[in-house]
């Protein structure tokens, strides 16, 4: 399984995601640099996977990795679910959707396609909100991580002197974190991505 870590404000969005591909079951080494599990889908939409890659390709197919500027990131989750949802997304993987929603807000929804049924879960967000997809090793939860990151991004956000500086402190923090990640659990490469958008 992976890292990914996504960060959203009023202002900005940023995603970042390690970069390498397992075997399922025997955690063998597939790709170790060159397996991306996030994307900017356009202006207003980044995500990010975890799990079975082979989600990825199914989206990939269904043309939703690349979208026209005029969707925003709320419609978009509702379309994934509407056209792939239920039992039609058979992939077992985690996705995680931010970016904005028409008004310019910043928004971001994550879900488990193993859910017989999942829901978009939709945050409208006034702060900050950190949304991580630790490792499933069992050894790093969710919740550990949004606790132990916030601070300190919080900080970021309140000692830069302009978005540009705080998208690129962010985005050096969460990829600081996914090659922490990397020292400890296997399945986690040093080699992170990341996309961002500024809400203009």
């Amino acid at each position: 399984m992976s890292m990914v870590i996504g960060f959203t404000t009023g202002q900005f969005a940023v995603i970042s995601g390690d970069t390498r591909a397992t075997y399922t079951g025997n955690g063998e080494v597939k790709h170790d640099d060159a397996f991306h599990k996030i994307f900017r889908v356009n202006n207003n939409i980044l995500v990010g996977f975890t799990g079975n890659g082979d989600g990825i390709r199914v989206l990939k197919d269904y043309s939703f990795l690349k979208r026209p500027d005029d969707e925003y990131a709320d419609k978009y989750a509702s379309r994934i679910f509407d056209e792939l949802g239920g039992n039609r997304i058979d992939k077992p993987f985690n996705m995680m959707i931010i970016g904005r929603t028409v008004n310019k807000t910043g928004w971001a929804t994550i879900f488990n396609t193993d859910d017989y049924q999942p829901q978009v879960n939709k945050e409208f967000i006034n702060q900050a909100m950190v949304f991580p997809f630790p490792p499933a090793d069992g050894r790093v939860d969710a919740n550990y991580l949004v606790a132990e990151y916030t601070p300190s991004l919080v900080n970021i956000l309140h000692t830069s002197v302009s978005v540009e500086q705080a998208i690129t402190r962010v985005a050096k923090f969460q990829e600081e974190k996914i090659k922490s990640m990397s020292n400890i659990v296997q399945s986690v490469n040093s080699f992170p991505e990341t996309y961002s958008l500024r809400f203009e």
